[in-house]
């Protein structure tokens, strides 16, 4: 297969003969040339235009000679009944607007009867040459019939788009060069109430779509246009071989948008109807560039509810998020708020009276546990009736929204950790959502990986460190730097369904934080809101809904949570413990309570388990560094040496990188067991003390009835 040098380019107009950049050789026009162009550019229009004159000529001429008009009139039945069927055969067999036949055979039967009587007495027949008269009003009123004829207009639309895709495309091969593109070819171009976004070909280029440096011509077209490069987005397609790049001109966050609950004015107000319905998507705000709703699925008829992961750092309107989220859930005849804060609740006090429960407040814990159990509890009793693989909500079985601000906080208590787990793989079927916000998407920070991995859909908006996002998805996909794309301003997220192929829908919000605002909604919404009964299918735990709805509001039975609550099947040992260790002990609880007489430990098993202890807790994270058992233990020994350790020692004794050892010092360092004396190469790490000359006592070592953990207990039994 043999290429040529230079191709013909596969997509006209391309600049240059031979495709190498240069702009075509301007030539002089003739007259005739450009009254070629004149006349093909709208032919429609403008060849009647001179076949009035002609026409008029023809009859004076046919006349003159003699000619029968007998003979012009069977010329103009042919004609026009050659006319009909043409238009009619036209109109039948193409994709465009056309003139039907029946129009074609009258415009051309009209024009053959003139012309038949100006054969037989002449153009200029009757008195003031009313004939001709009569066909200059008549070229005039089908001249302005043709003009506006459906038809007509549509074929004119139709050129005028092709003459400016043409000079699109021309424009683009002359900014391609400028933008490192040379070779590339606009497919597409689409404009956008901020700018526009244009598809190109990159295959003309020699590189792939993935090897161009989406930075580079973003940071070039951003030197051309003058603007910040967060409104230059460039990715690739999902068609290898094509690049997409959008561009904002127009500032995207010049204006908050009004929530429609407060102003009815507003333009999204059809999109945010009241009452609403939680089987279609939640519009809770708009997308800049194309003014397209911004909408969260929480229940679908093909997955049921999903499990939904907010996440953003301080300060980046994800209170003001959740308040959207809060105020369409609220407003669903069939869903039910369920609230779950352990933090800063300030916010979802203000929901409190729509909700159907809550536990807000650092004194919750307690709450926290009993509502988590009872919506576990409610999964099971759900999937134990009814035929259907999912259930649909309805008002008489609503859908169980259960929102969790500060999920780093609520999975701090073992129990309402593993509740969560628990309700994250089995809510779907059963008509439950879960919604937990945190502010960094590691496992850590949302409840841990088993919760993570059963997450849907990711809503994201800035983060403190770049590439954050990756930690949502679990995915190598593209996703763009919020905090670049909204400048910095809040209250801009992003929205992807983890596992749907890297497609995302992002935008602004709708602004609903002020509080008076929010108490607006609420009263109006309480006043006619009755409160929140379980459907009979859950009548078992009525007791259990009762006790939530009570006003309970401390922990003072926090320990004995478990054998007041009774367990749904399969979630038995939750309340129970987190482990097998944790059942153990709560064995021996009960035996002692009966009277049982119980040997005591020996003293090397208890030596043994409190050393198993200080290696388990030494295994603890210290900021964002794990140490494991064994280098913990030898560090402390350094430590503890008269004349302390440095990084080169630490790493010899351990057997790390000088590098490893330095952090893992740091990071016992920023806990507080160890301190650094002296500076530079003279630098050591000792073991902290209280005062001076004192030692440290070391206190990681948990009690015997901490439960931040249940797999250390595991750990200590064996």
């Amino acid at each position: 297969m043999t290429l040529s040098r230079n191709p013909r380019c596969a997509f006209p107009p391309h600049p240059g003969p031979g495709g190498d950049g240069e702009l075509p050789p301007v030539a002089a026009s003739s007259a005739l040339s450009r009254f070629r162009g004149w006349l093909r550019h709208a032919p429609a229009e403008r060849l009647p235009l001179l076949g009035i004159p002609g026409i008029w000529a023809a009859t004076e001429i046919l006349h003159a000679a003699g000619v029968p008009g007998l003979y012009a009139g069977a010329a103009a039945a042919v004609t026009t009944g050659a006319a009909g069927w043409l238009g009619e055969h036209r109109s039948k067999n193409t994709r465009h607007k056309r003139m039907g036949g029946a129009e074609v055979a009258a415009a051309t039967g009209a024009v053959g009867a003139w012309a038949t009587a100006a054969t037989a007495f002449g153009p200029l027949a009757g008195p003031d040459h009313l004939l001709s008269l009569a066909y200059a009003a008549g070229c005039g009123a089908g001249y302005w019939w043709l003009r506006r004829h459906e038809a007509i207009r549509a074929a004119r639309a139709r050129r005028q788009a092709a003459a400016e895709w043409e000079a699109k495309k021309a424009t683009w091969h002359r900014l391609a060069p400028l933008l490192g593109l040379h070779g590339s070819h606009l497919l597409e171009h689409e404009d956008t109430l901020l700018g526009d976004t244009l598809l190109i070909d990159t295959r003309g280029t020699g590189k792939r779509a993935s090897q161009i440096s989406a930075r580079d011509v973003a940071e070039r077209l951003g030197e051309i246009e003058m603007i910040p490069i967060g409104r230059i987005d460039v990715t690739t397609d999902r068609i290898p071989g094509r690049l997409r790049i959008t561009v904002r001109r127009k500032d995207p966050w010049a204006q908050p948008l009004t929530h429609p609950a407060i102003d009815r004015a507003s333009p999204f107000a059809r999109h945010v109807p009241e009452p609403a319905t939680c089987r279609t998507p939640l519009v809770i705000g708009a997308d800049p560039e194309t003014g397209q709703p911004l909408t969260l699925t929480v229940w679908d008829a093909d997955e049921g509810g999903k499990v939904i992961l907010v996440a953003a750092k301080k300060g980046s309107g994800k209170t003001v998020l959740l308040n959207c989220i809060s105020e369409r859930i609220t407003a669903c005849t069939d869903a039910q708020l369920i609230q779950v804060n352990l933090g800063k609740h300030r916010e979802d006090l203000r929901w409190a009276p729509l909700a159907a429960a809550n536990a807000l407040g650092r004194d919750q814990t307690g709450q926290a546990r009993r509502i988590l159990q009872w919506v576990l509890n409610a999964i099971e009793e759900r999937g134990k009736t009814g035929d259907e693989a999912r259930i649909t909500p309805t008002p008489d079985t609503p859908l169980l929204a259960v929102k969790i601000d500060e999920v780093d906080q609520v999975a701090a208590d073992p129990v309402c950790r593993e509740l969560l787990r628990l309700i994250a793989s089995k809510c779907r079927s059963e008509a439950v959502a879960l919604i937990v916000a945190g502010q960094r998407a590691t496992a850590q920070w949302v409840g841990g990986a088993d919760l993570r991995a059963n997450i849907d859909i990711a809503i994201l908006g800035r983060f403190a460190r770049r590439g954050e996002a990756r930690k949502a998805t679990g995915e190598e996909i593209d996703l763009p730097d919020m905090g670049e794309y909204g400048e910095g301003r809040p209250g801009v997220f992003l929205i992807t369904e983890l596992g749907g192929g890297g497609g995302y829908e992002r935008g602004r919000v709708f602004n609903l934080s002020d509080p008076a605002s929010i108490d607006a909604i609420v009263a109006r919404r309480a006043a006619s809101r009755a409160p929140y009964t379980p459907e009979p299918a859950l009548a078992p735990l009525a007791g259990q809904w009762a006790k939530i709805t009570s006003g309970a509001t401390g922990d003072e039975d926090q320990d004995d949570e478990a054998a007041t609550l009774p367990a749904a099947a399969g979630a038995g040992q939750v309340l129970a413990g987190t482990g097998p260790i944790r059942a153990k002990i709560d064995a021996a609880r009960h035996a002692a309570a009966a009277g049982i007489d119980i040997p005591d430990v020996p003293a090397e098993v208890a030596a043994r388990v409190a050393a198993e202890r200080q290696r388990q807790a030494l295994q603890q994270n210290f900021g964002d560094v794990t140490i494991p058992g064994p280098a913990a233990s030898a560090l402390l020994s350094l430590l503890a040496a008269p004349d302390g350790t440095t990084s080169s020692q630490a790493a010899e004794v351990i057997g790390k990188s000088k590098p490893v050892a330095h952090r893992y010092l740091s990071a016992l360092r920023a806990s507080g067991v160890a301190r650094l004396d002296g500076s530079g190469r003279g630098a050591r790490f000792r073991l902290a003390g209280d005062g001076e000359g004192q030692r440290p006592s070391l206190s990681l070592v948990p009690p015997p009835d901490d439960t931040r953990d249940g797999n250390q207990d595991d750990t200590a039994a064996g």
